[in-house]
Order: C-alpha cells, then sequence, then structure tokens
C-alpha cells in the first residue's frame, strides 16, 4: 500500500484534564506513539473525489490501529479508525470487556482543504482536521469502562481533543503493514493466557520450594 499516516495529536489542554483524572494512553497494533500526546495511526485506505479545481476527500481508514486508554486496571480500546467527511465524525471500535462496538466517538472540523504537493519525486496529499471533541456515546463509554466520576466526565466533555494531520503519499509503504481489524482478543489476554501464566507460577514456586529443601 501506499506510505500515507494519520497523527492525532492530543491538545496540551485535553491531555492534562485526562492525567488529572488518571487517565494514560498507549499505542497498540498498528499505532505508534510519537510522544504522550502524539500518535501515528497509517492510514490503510482512503478515498477521493477529484474534481475540476478541488479534490474532495470522502473517507479515509486507520484499520489495525489502536489507541488504548488506561484508569488504574480498567481499560478501554479505541480501534480501527476511520473519517467520515460528510457527518464530520471519527469512527473507531470501543472495546469495553470484551465487546466491541463501533461509535462515532469524535465530531472534527476540516481546518484545510486537501493539499497537493511534491515531495522529491513523490506526489503527496495533505488535510488537518481540528477541534476533536468527544461524542456523548464516547464519553459514556468512557464513563463506564473506566469507572469516571460525574466531575471527570463534565471535564473530558468540555475539552478540544486537538487535531488529525493526514499524509498521504505516492511512494510504496516498505515494510507494509496489515489491514486485518484489531480485535478485543489482542487488547485483553484470553482466560487460558491467565491459566497458563499462574500454571507457571505454580511451578516456579514448586521448584524454588524444592531446591529450598535440598539445601
Amino acid at each position: 500500500g501506499k506510505k500515507a499516516n494519520a497523527t492525532l495529536q492530543l491538545s496540551s489542554a485535553a491531555y492534562n484534564a485526562a492525567s488529572s483524572h488518571g487517565l494514560s494512553f498507549s499505542a497498540a497494533g498498528n499505532a505508534t506513539a510519537n510522544s504522550a500526546t502524539s500518535f501515528n495511526l497509517p492510514v490503510t485506505e482512503a478515498n477521493i473525489t477529484v474534481g475540476l479545481f478541488k479534490l474532495t476527500p470522502n473517507s479515509g481508514e486507520a484499520i489495525g490501529s489502536s489507541i488504548i486508554v488506561r484508569k488504574g486496571d480498567n481499560l478501554l480500546g479505541l480501534a480501527n479508525f476511520s473519517l467520515d467527511f460528510d457527518s464530520n465524525y471519527v469512527y473507531a471500535d470501543v472495546i469495553t470487556n470484551g465487546v466491541t462496538n463501533n461509535l462515532a466517538i469524535f465530531s472534527f472540523q476540516e481546518k484545510s482543504d486537501l493539499k497537493l504537493g511534491l515531495s522529491g519525486f513523490n506526489l503527496t496529499l495533505s488535510n488537518t482536521l481540528g477541534d476533536l471533541k468527544l461524542t456523548t456515546a464516547a464519553v459514556n463509554s468512557f464513563a463506564s469502562a473506566l469507572k469516571l466520576s460525574a466531575g471527570a466526565v463534565a471535564d473530558l466533555s468540555k475539552q478540544n481533543w486537538g487535531s488529525v494531520s493526514v499524509n498521504i503519499t505516492s511512494a510504496l509503504r516498505k515494510p507494509g503493514i496489515s489491514d486485518d481489524p484489531f480485535t478485543a482478543a489482542q487488547m485483553i489476554p484470553e482466560p487460558s493466557t491467565y491459566a497458563m501464566m499462574g500454571l507457571g507460577l505454580v511451578g516456579i514456586g514448586f521448584v524454588a520450594r524444592r531446591k529450598a529443601r535440598a539445601a
């Protein structure tokens, strides 16, 4: 596929508000963290209408990428992102307690038209989306999965969460990435995994006791 990326940049205000309520963010799947507030989401598909004088984005996807939101032992996964330029919403699979629901998680405003450029021998397309606001459905999912207080919900709801910068080039992505969806199984170990870990710990303890007796 083409080398294309979407960068989610959390605003300092939103990140600080989230941190004050005990939330932290990490990348999983295809996603990578540039910093505590910046995440790279490889674009797996982009649909664009080519007009006579204008390029118009229609939709885009970052399948296989995930951002994990944690508060203590509570986890919520945002995965398999898609942009809908008709509705101005960012959609994602919201993963909580092994259950996945596809929801509109952010509303956005286009901050710039899709721009065509040239980098070396490669064509580039870029666009910036801003004023990211959590939807009511997203806030409700955060509150339930992360056990947020009413004050935290109110605080997070009013934040401008930042921006998404989309950059697409005609160059091929090397190495390539998988466009398989990120799933709940990748976020939370299966019960069998916990069982194997438990058996391993028991085995280590048994061996340690035998060595102690032998000594």
